[in-house]
């Protein structure tokens, strides 16, 4: 039995903030986003389903909140519930999906996602052999940050015209952002293929010289970041970290720069990973100020 119980209370402000996104950099981060599939690594003469876990939470990989789906309550129920969101909120819950990547070019992304509040679940056939590209993918998140009166910082869910009638008196330096989410990983049926591993062309995304699937201790995994199809060149900081944070005081981050979109990291421990990176420019959206495009990808590390 436990000699100390923590009771934990968090605001619905502070909940709605971690659960779906709040502007963030790597040293204010309180919640980074995940998707962990069942396995990364299958081999088999029928065809396999693998499950996926999702959640935003700050211990790797311990789910915290659920990131989507249909709420299990609403599952056979006649009654049905909405979780409690700011209404800029509900249509990106609504946009979740999973999108499956297959060895042949095609994608899938008629799965059904389980809202299990501390995780969203879902699963997958893999039929194909090859290597698949799992994302998970959400609308836009938007963003209206300002200042009170006393110059202290305030924010809502949603553009300034959504908002406009909840902002107090006095409200200042008012702007508007835009937080584009990627999460995901991959998986290989049989076959290590790399007709997924191409970048499609838009946003925050990896490039490999290194199979994503093909990772072992003492060898390195190199690696291109692009942005709308090209290298970024600006320099970005990548942050890899090994799962079991909870057991730990130190997160033991492998801290790793770009060089003209180029990136290497070097294993040193097996384990789940996960990647951690943001770039943020300005919109070209008329009335917003920036947009901010944020990373997360999962990989499993192998021993030697």
């Amino acid at each position: 039995m436990f000699n100390t119980v923590r009771t934990i209370i968090i605001t619905f402000t502070a909940v709605s903030a971690s659960l779906l996104g709040a502007c963030w950099s790597y040293e204010t981060m309180a919640h980074g986003r995940w998707i962990v599939p069942s396995h990364t690594i299958l081999s088999a003469e029928e065809a396999e389903f693998v499950t996926f876990d999702l959640s935003i939470s700050n211990e790797l990989f311990y789910p915290d909140w659920a990131i989507g789906g249909v709420p299990i309550e609403n599952i056979g129920s006649q009654e049905k519930i909405e979780r409690e969101l700011p209404p800029p909120l509900r249509p990106v819950l609504a946009s979740s999906k999973l999108v499956v990547h297959k060895p042949d070019g095609t994608t899938q992304s008629d799965y059904t996602l389980v809202d299990l509040r501390r995780k969203t679940v879902t699963m997958a056939e893999l039929v194909q052999n090859g290597s698949y590209h799992i994302e998970y993918t959400q609308n836009p998140i938007y963003l209206t940050w300002y200042s009170h009166a006393d110059g202290s910082p305030g924010r809502f869910f949603g553009t300034l015209s959504q908002v406009q009638k909840l902002l107090p008196e006095g409200a200042k330096d008012i702007r508007q952002t835009i937080l584009i989410n990627r999460i995901e990983t991959w998986i290989t049926r049989n076959n290590l293929t790399r007709k997924n591993l191409k970048p499609q062309g838009k946003g925050l995304e990896l490039a490999f010289d290194t199979h994503p699937n093909e990772l072992f201790v003492g060898e390195k995994m190199k690696f291109t970041v692009m942005f709308d199809g090209k290298p970024l060149k600006k320099p970005l900081s990548l942050h890899f970290i090994q799962n079991g944070t909870r057991y730990r005081d130190d997160r033991n981050v492998i801290d790793v720069s770009t060089n003209n979109g180029k990136a290497v990291v070097t294993w040193q421990k097996p384990g789940l990973y996960l990647l951690e990176t943001e770039y943020e420019k300005p919109s070209t959206e008329k009335g917003i100020e920036s947009e901010t495009h944020a990373l997360y990808a999962t990989f499993e590390v192998f021993p030697e």
